[in-house]
């Protein structure tokens, strides 16, 4: 309702302060509070935990912390607008001279906002929301994910430390711990995707909650300086990973270096290659006919239990063959050369 009362304000200078004013008066201790508790559990932290810093369970945790980070990006996004209006005058009988100066005067006559330190401050509240939404285990997020202090980044933007000059680009040592965490993310996304219909000829899904956080995700990538395409393989990997080979395939048209895709994708399909061959009633028929590279690959292979269980050879080929397809239209290295003919080689043995 705030935010709702917030945006339908003309005056560009009024609603700048007063998301100042609200955000200082009413979010940021506890925000900042919030923030401290979870780098320092490194997870959704428990109610007692909760209750005796925040004065609140998790579960509040959680929505607050959703509040906040959706006031954070509105407030970003009225600072980046263009302020060609002036301020407005503001004329009062004199009978109110010596009164102290009205919320409108106070709105227009607060300090610039530093747009640097306000992105950050709304870094912080995804990596933070995020985390405790999808009760991620990360170790102090806050520092392991920026290069600045984060108690530098809550307290200058409310003006109470002195300026320093500071570089939205991350250091290189970051950009590992960064993928990281956004992997994570990208891999408990997916497992929000329910199966509507499971019939073996076309299966349905429910995936709207899922395309929802991906969007979420690649939002704070590309503010962290992560190329998207780099969570989009995370995405088709995943869907993979879980089954979702339909799902998988209608991603891949998306993916503009499929090459980098492959290895992961090759990995697992040499489990389900395995599991199959182990479920299967004419395994030493199988055995024969299968190259003996392919073979000795799977028996070094260790079966990974949250592979599914039953694996469809169909549906592995389609991923196989779309993927083979738009590697065959860039240019080639020798190793995606090599996993070209492992994946070619896997797609005749899945159609023995």
């Amino acid at each position: 309702a705030v935010l709702q009362c917030l945006e339908n304000i003309s005056d560009l200078h009024l609603r700048l302060g007063l998301f100042s004013i609200i955000w200082l008066t009413y979010i940021k201790h506890t925000f900042e509070d919030s923030c401290r508790l979870v780098n320092k559990v490194g997870k959704l932290p428990k109610d007692h935990l909760c209750i005796q810093d925040l004065g609140f369970k998790s579960e509040c945790l959680k929505s607050f912390l959703n509040i906040a980070k959706n006031y954070l990006d509105k407030f970003y996004s009225c600072s980046l607008k263009t302020f060609d209006q002036a301020k407005q005058e503001i004329k009062f009988e004199k009978i109110w001279d010596e009164s102290l100066p009205s919320l409108v005067e106070v709105a227009q006559d607060t300090k610039t906002v530093n747009i640097d330190i306000l992105n950050l401050n709304y870094q912080i509240s995804c990596t933070i929301y995020y985390q405790c939404h999808f009760n991620l285990k990360f170790t102090k997020p806050l520092d392991s994910l920026y290069d600045i202090d984060y108690q530098y980044i809550l307290e200058a933007l409310a003006g109470n430390v002195v300026q320093r000059d500071i570089s939205m680009k991350c250091s290189e040592k970051l950009l590992a711990p960064r993928m990281k965490y956004l992997t994570k993310l990208t891999r408990t996304a997916v497992e929000t995707i329910s199966c509507i219909d499971n019939n073996e000829e076309s299966k349905s899904y429910n995936n709207e909650e899922c395309l929802h956080w991906i969007e979420n995700i690649c939002v704070l990538a590309e503010l962290w300086g992560v190329d998207n395409n780099y969570v989009r393989r995370q995405y088709v990997t995943g869907l993979y990973h879980m089954g979702y080979d339909e799902l998988a395939v209608n991603i891949l048209g998306l993916i503009t270096e499929p090459q980098l895709l492959l290895p992961s994708v090759l990995a697992i399909t040499i489990q389900r290659l395995k599991r199959s061959l182990e479920n299967s009633t004419n395994q030493p028929e199988w055995i024969v006919s299968m190259p003996p590279q392919l073979y000795k690959k799977m028996q070094n292979t260790i079966l990974d239990p949250s592979i599914p269980a039953q694996p469809s050879l169909s549906t592995t080929t389609l991923v196989l063959q779309k993927l083979v397809s738009q590697i065959a239209k860039k240019t080639m290295d020798a190793e995606a050369m090599q996993n070209i003919k492992l994946a070619e080689l896997i797609i005749e043995s899945c159609e023995l």
